[in-house]
Protein backbone atom coordinates (compact mmCIF):
# COMPACT_ATOMS: atom_id res chain seq x y z
CA UNK A 1 0.00 0.00 0.00
CA UNK A 2 2.77 2.44 0.99
CA UNK A 3 4.84 1.38 -2.03
CA UNK A 4 1.89 2.46 -4.19
CA UNK A 5 1.95 5.83 -2.45
CA UNK A 6 5.66 6.17 -3.11
CA UNK A 7 5.06 5.41 -6.79
CA UNK A 8 2.27 7.98 -6.83
CA UNK A 9 4.63 10.49 -5.29
CA UNK A 10 7.20 9.80 -8.02
CA UNK A 11 4.50 10.40 -10.63
CA UNK A 12 3.58 13.65 -8.89
CA UNK A 13 7.22 14.68 -8.91
CA UNK A 14 7.37 13.92 -12.64
CA UNK A 15 4.28 16.08 -13.24
CA UNK A 16 5.91 18.94 -11.32
CA UNK A 17 8.98 18.64 -13.51
CA UNK A 18 6.84 18.69 -16.65
CA UNK A 19 5.15 21.90 -15.49
CA UNK A 20 8.49 23.63 -14.94
CA UNK A 21 10.29 25.67 -17.57
CA UNK A 22 12.50 23.14 -19.35
CA UNK A 23 15.13 25.79 -20.10
CA UNK A 24 15.79 26.50 -16.40
CA UNK A 25 14.97 23.10 -14.91
CA UNK A 26 16.84 21.10 -17.52
CA UNK A 27 16.80 17.30 -17.71
CA UNK A 28 20.12 17.21 -15.83
CA UNK A 29 18.71 19.36 -13.02
CA UNK A 30 15.55 17.25 -12.88
CA UNK A 31 17.58 14.04 -12.81
CA UNK A 32 19.71 15.33 -9.94
CA UNK A 33 16.63 16.38 -7.98
CA UNK A 34 14.85 13.07 -8.61
CA UNK A 35 17.96 11.07 -7.72
CA UNK A 36 18.36 13.06 -4.51
CA UNK A 37 14.78 12.37 -3.43
CA UNK A 38 14.81 8.69 -4.37
CA UNK A 39 18.15 8.16 -2.64
CA UNK A 40 16.99 9.92 0.52
CA UNK A 41 13.75 7.93 0.60
CA UNK A 42 15.47 4.60 -0.03
CA UNK A 43 18.16 5.21 2.60
CA UNK A 44 15.65 6.32 5.21
CA UNK A 45 13.34 3.39 4.52
CA UNK A 46 16.21 0.90 4.58
CA UNK A 47 17.48 2.23 7.90
CA UNK A 48 14.02 2.18 9.44
CA UNK A 49 13.31 -1.32 8.13
CA UNK A 50 16.43 -2.63 9.85
CA UNK A 51 15.48 -0.95 13.12
CA UNK A 52 11.95 -2.31 13.04
CA UNK A 53 12.71 -5.71 11.53
CA UNK A 54 12.18 -7.51 14.83
CA UNK A 55 9.75 -4.94 16.24
CA UNK A 56 6.26 -3.85 15.38
CA UNK A 57 5.76 -3.82 11.57
CA UNK A 58 2.97 -1.28 11.95
CA UNK A 59 5.54 1.37 12.91
CA UNK A 60 7.21 0.95 9.51
CA UNK A 61 3.90 1.58 7.76
CA UNK A 62 3.43 4.81 9.71
CA UNK A 63 7.00 5.87 8.94
CA UNK A 64 6.57 5.34 5.19
CA UNK A 65 3.30 7.28 5.20
CA UNK A 66 4.93 10.21 7.00
CA UNK A 67 7.89 10.07 4.64
CA UNK A 68 5.63 10.30 1.59
CA UNK A 69 3.91 13.37 3.06
CA UNK A 70 7.26 15.04 3.73
CA UNK A 71 8.38 14.69 0.10
CA UNK A 72 5.85 17.31 -1.06
CA UNK A 73 7.00 19.77 1.59
CA UNK A 74 10.65 19.18 0.72
CA UNK A 75 9.93 19.64 -3.00
CA UNK A 76 8.20 22.97 -2.34
CA UNK A 77 11.13 24.09 -0.21
CA UNK A 78 13.69 23.06 -2.84
CA UNK A 79 11.94 24.93 -5.66
CA UNK A 80 11.40 28.09 -3.60
CA UNK A 81 14.98 28.01 -2.33
CA UNK A 82 16.31 27.42 -5.85
CA UNK A 83 14.31 30.30 -7.33
CA UNK A 84 15.36 32.60 -4.49
CA UNK A 85 19.08 31.85 -4.84
CA UNK A 86 18.96 32.10 -8.64
CA UNK A 87 16.69 35.11 -8.88
CA UNK A 88 18.99 36.96 -11.29
CA UNK A 89 19.26 33.97 -13.61
CA UNK A 90 15.50 33.45 -13.64
CA UNK A 91 14.92 37.14 -14.35
CA UNK A 92 17.47 37.16 -17.19
CA UNK A 93 15.98 34.01 -18.62
CA UNK A 94 12.50 35.56 -18.58
CA UNK A 95 13.89 38.46 -20.58
CA UNK A 96 15.37 36.00 -23.07
CA UNK A 97 12.03 34.23 -23.45
CA UNK A 98 10.28 37.56 -24.03
CA UNK A 99 12.89 38.57 -26.62
CA UNK A 100 12.45 35.25 -28.40
CA UNK A 101 8.69 35.77 -28.57
CA UNK A 102 9.12 39.28 -29.96
CA UNK A 103 11.66 38.02 -32.49
CA UNK A 104 9.32 35.25 -33.68
CA UNK A 105 6.50 37.73 -34.20
CA UNK A 106 8.86 40.11 -35.95
CA UNK A 107 10.10 37.37 -38.29
CA UNK A 108 6.51 36.46 -39.16
CA UNK A 109 5.79 40.08 -40.00
CA UNK A 110 8.96 40.33 -42.12
CA UNK A 111 8.01 37.23 -44.08
CA UNK A 112 4.42 38.42 -44.54
CA UNK A 113 5.53 41.76 -46.03
CA UNK A 114 8.55 40.31 -47.87
CA UNK A 115 10.98 42.68 -46.15
CA UNK A 116 14.73 42.22 -46.68
CA UNK A 117 16.85 42.22 -43.51
CA UNK A 118 20.53 43.13 -43.17
CA UNK A 119 23.13 40.78 -41.66
CA UNK A 120 23.23 42.95 -38.51
CA UNK A 121 19.52 42.31 -37.89
CA UNK A 122 19.99 38.57 -38.31
CA UNK A 123 22.90 38.64 -35.84
CA UNK A 124 20.45 39.69 -33.12
CA UNK A 125 18.89 36.23 -33.18
CA UNK A 126 22.31 34.64 -32.72
CA UNK A 127 22.99 36.91 -29.75
CA UNK A 128 19.75 35.79 -28.11
CA UNK A 129 20.72 32.14 -28.58
CA UNK A 130 24.11 32.83 -27.01
CA UNK A 131 22.47 34.59 -24.07
CA UNK A 132 20.11 31.66 -23.57
CA UNK A 133 23.06 29.25 -23.57
CA UNK A 134 24.91 31.38 -21.03
CA UNK A 135 21.84 31.42 -18.78
CA UNK A 136 21.69 27.62 -18.87
CA UNK A 137 25.39 27.34 -18.06
CA UNK A 138 25.08 29.81 -15.19
CA UNK A 139 22.14 27.89 -13.75
CA UNK A 140 24.09 24.62 -13.78
CA UNK A 141 27.17 26.31 -12.33
CA UNK A 142 25.14 27.78 -9.48
CA UNK A 143 23.76 24.36 -8.60
CA UNK A 144 27.24 22.81 -8.60
CA UNK A 145 28.70 25.71 -6.61
CA UNK A 146 25.99 25.37 -3.99
CA UNK A 147 26.77 21.66 -3.58
CA UNK A 148 30.53 22.24 -3.37
CA UNK A 149 30.09 25.09 -0.89
CA UNK A 150 27.87 22.91 1.27
CA UNK A 151 30.44 20.08 1.25
CA UNK A 152 33.20 22.48 2.32
CA UNK A 153 31.06 23.81 5.19
CA UNK A 154 30.21 20.25 6.26
CA UNK A 155 33.88 19.27 6.23
CA UNK A 156 34.95 22.33 8.23
CA UNK A 157 32.34 21.70 10.94
CA UNK A 158 33.21 17.99 11.17
CA UNK A 159 36.93 18.78 11.31
CA UNK A 160 36.42 21.26 14.15
CA UNK A 161 34.16 18.92 16.12
CA UNK A 162 36.59 15.98 15.92
CA UNK A 163 39.61 17.66 17.53
CA UNK A 164 41.24 15.14 19.86
CA UNK A 165 39.14 12.23 18.60
CA UNK A 166 40.61 8.86 17.63
CA UNK A 167 40.66 7.61 14.04
CA UNK A 168 37.80 5.22 14.81
CA UNK A 169 35.71 7.99 16.36
CA UNK A 170 36.38 10.24 13.37
CA UNK A 171 35.27 7.51 10.95
CA UNK A 172 32.10 6.96 12.98
CA UNK A 173 31.37 10.69 12.95
CA UNK A 174 31.87 10.98 9.18
CA UNK A 175 29.68 7.97 8.39
CA UNK A 176 26.92 9.17 10.72
CA UNK A 177 26.87 12.74 9.40
CA UNK A 178 26.86 11.78 5.72
CA UNK A 179 23.07 11.43 5.74
CA UNK A 180 22.34 14.56 7.80
CA UNK A 181 20.36 17.34 6.11
CA UNK A 182 22.21 20.64 5.79
CA UNK A 183 19.38 22.99 6.75
CA UNK A 184 21.52 25.82 8.13
CA UNK A 185 25.12 26.13 9.27
CA UNK A 186 24.10 26.49 12.92
CA UNK A 187 21.69 23.53 12.93
CA UNK A 188 24.18 21.22 11.22
CA UNK A 189 26.94 22.27 13.64
CA UNK A 190 24.69 21.50 16.62
CA UNK A 191 23.84 18.07 15.21
CA UNK A 192 27.50 17.22 14.58
CA UNK A 193 28.54 18.26 18.09
CA UNK A 194 25.72 16.19 19.60
CA UNK A 195 26.74 13.11 17.59
CA UNK A 196 30.42 13.58 18.49
CA UNK A 197 29.57 13.80 22.20
CA UNK A 198 27.53 10.60 21.92
CA UNK A 199 30.37 8.77 20.14
CA UNK A 200 32.93 9.90 22.72
CA UNK A 201 30.64 8.89 25.60
CA UNK A 202 30.07 5.43 24.14
CA UNK A 203 33.79 5.01 23.41
CA UNK A 204 34.70 6.05 26.96
CA UNK A 205 32.29 3.49 28.37
CA UNK A 206 33.85 0.75 26.23
CA UNK A 207 37.37 1.89 27.13
CA UNK A 208 36.61 1.80 30.86
CA UNK A 209 35.59 -1.83 30.53
CA UNK A 210 38.78 -2.70 28.68
CA UNK A 211 41.00 -0.79 31.10
CA UNK A 212 39.61 -2.73 34.05
CA UNK A 213 40.85 -5.92 32.40
CA UNK A 214 44.37 -4.69 31.60
CA UNK A 215 47.44 -5.09 33.75
CA UNK A 216 48.04 -2.02 35.90
CA UNK A 217 51.72 -2.04 34.92
CA UNK A 218 50.98 -1.34 31.24
CA UNK A 219 52.45 2.03 30.32
CA UNK A 220 49.80 4.61 29.39
CA UNK A 221 50.21 6.06 25.91
CA UNK A 222 49.18 9.73 25.60
CA UNK A 223 46.40 10.48 23.10
CA UNK A 224 47.41 12.75 20.27
CA UNK A 225 45.28 15.88 19.97
CA UNK A 226 44.76 15.57 16.25
CA UNK A 227 42.67 17.60 13.86
CA UNK A 228 42.23 16.27 10.37
CA UNK A 229 42.31 18.81 7.55
CA UNK A 230 39.17 19.90 5.73
CA UNK A 231 40.50 18.48 2.47
CA UNK A 232 40.69 15.00 4.01
CA UNK A 233 37.02 15.15 5.04
CA UNK A 234 35.94 16.22 1.58
CA UNK A 235 37.14 12.86 0.26
CA UNK A 236 34.72 11.08 2.60
CA UNK A 237 31.79 13.36 1.79
CA UNK A 238 31.91 12.70 -1.98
Amino acid sequence: MEDDKLNEEKDSLKMIFESMDKEIFTEDVQLKMQTLFESAVNEAVEKKEKELEEANAADLTVFKADLVEQIDDYMDYFVKDYIKENEVVVEDFSKVKLAEKVLRNFNQMVEAFNISLSDESIDAEDEIEKLKTECNKLTNNLIESKKENEDIKRAAIISEASVGATDLQIEQLIETTKKLDFETLEIFETKVKTIMEKIITESKSDDDEEVSKLNENVEEVPVENKKTSVSQYLKYLK
